[in-house]
């Protein structure tokens, strides 16, 4: 009996002294970062700062408070908790948008974690608006965008890409072409067609490399950006799929070749809107050739 009492003792004093060693740590961490006072004042803003955010977000959620006071509250916890308030939107998207609407207004780039975490969580229309929102940052919403590149969910990495051509965000480029080796081929599909929006050096030569995609849309995507960049190195490559087995390409091939501006191509155009043994190709083959005539 006695020694299960020593026991039993001996237990409690070592409860006893865990949250004293915890007091020790924090006290050392404390002065490891300056002096005891340091510390001492830098725990008291972070309880400071959680206490405000805490209560902005009680404000917000009182619908007894008048929309203007919800408002404010909510424009304070941008820049202390974009995650509350992205969590709120389906309760309260009209407050919400107005808080990112007047962040974009003014270019308050506090808003940005708020809305990159809604461009990820919604779909469809939803996130359309995100990603305009996201454009009208400009550069400073580029990293963030990158970042959503390496996401699992294929629809938010195409809609970043998109998002990233629609900003002209030459310097992605490298990062965007990367996409071209994705295994998915509706990534590099959306891939190509955002570097055809991105007119340099560096998107011409991945947009001419993903001519040899095995997918004919991915070839298609890379076709239309090159002939919307008048890159005049894709006019090979679009002569020679002029007479690939898929008609689909043949029609994309002749379009780059008519939106090129190159007289050259007018034998083989007229040939092709003759020959060809799909309709859809010879129709877009006589189209092509009334853009080399417009172009005259």
């Amino acid at each position: 009996m006695k020694s299960r009492r020593l026991r039993a003792r001996s237990s409690a004093v070592k409860q006893a002294l865990v949250p004293c060693l915890a007091l020790l740590v924090l006290s050392a961490c404390a002065d490891a970062d300056g002096d005891g006072d340091g510390g001492d004042r830098w725990n008291r803003a972070g309880m400071k700062i959680a206490a405000k955010a805490s209560a902005l977000r009680h404000r917000f959620d009182d619908q007894a408070e008048p929309d203007s006071a919800r408002l404010a509250a909510g424009r304070e916890l941008l820049p202390l908790d974009a995650e509350f308030l992205a969590s709120r939107y389906h309760e309260q998207p009209l407050l919400v948008r107005a808080i990112i609407d007047a962040a974009v207004a003014t270019g308050d780039t506090a808003c940005l974690p708020l809305v990159a975490r809604l461009f990820v969580s919604s779909d469809g229309e939803a996130r359309i608006d995100f990603e305009v929102d996201l454009i009208a940052f400009g550069a400073a919403a580029h990293p963030r965008l990158v970042d959503m590149l390496r996401h699992t969910d294929r629809t938010i990495v195409v809609g970043a890409a998109d998002a990233l051509a629609k900003g002209s965000a030459l310097a992605a480029v490298p990062e965007i072409a990367a996409l071209l080796g994705h295994a998915d081929g509706w990534i590099r599909m959306g891939a190509a067609h955002a570097l055809g929006q991105l007119p340099s050096e560096k998107a011409t030569e991945a947009l001419l490399s993903a001519l040899s995609d095995t997918t004919y849309a991915v070839v298609n995507a890379a076709l239309v950006g090159l002939a919307s960049q008048r890159a005049v190195a894709a006019y090979e490559p679009a002569l020679a799929l002029l007479i690939d087995g898929r008609p689909e390409v043949r029609k994309h091939a002749a379009h780059t070749l008519g939106q090129l501006g190159m007289p050259q191509a007018r034998e083989i155009l007229n040939r092709v809107s003759h020959e060809d043994p799909d309709s859809g190709v010879r129709f877009m083959a006589t189209r092509a050739l009334q853009s080399l005539d417009d172009a005259d």
